[in-house]
């Protein structure tokens, strides 16, 4: 590989691997930041199998909501202050599903 990092993004859950993946990524230089939301078993369905991931590494960054993600990318300077509150507007008008019932109801719509 070269130190030269290609300017992807990888964003996922710490659930079932993919923390483990981007970490791996990160590590090898195939990715400039890796955004992982951090699983809620309180709030989320119970279908992950594993522990979430906790891994840290340079790069790697956990969130709880995708306004979280917007200030921690904004923070890093991933994105510009434009793109943040893009992101801000985006996400206060899409009331996201709460829960596995809503979720499934969607779902249920879409199929």
């Amino acid at each position: 590989t070269t130190d030269a990092r290609i300017p992807y993004v990888f964003v996922g859950d710490n659930g079932e691997g993919d923390a483990e993946a981007a970490y791996a990524l990160l590590r090898e230089g195939y990715l400039q930041a890796a955004f992982i939301r951090r699983v809620d078993f309180t709030r989320d369905c119970k279908i992950y199998e594993r522990v979430p991931s906790t891994l840290q590494a340079p790069g790697l960054y956990y969130f709880d909501n995708y306004t979280d993600a917007a200030n921690i990318a904004f923070d890093a300077g991933y994105i510009s202050e434009q793109a943040k509150q893009r992101i801000l507007h985006a996400v206060s008008q899409r009331a996201m599903p709460k829960g596995c019932s809503a979720k499934i109801k969607i779902l249920d719509f879409l199929l």
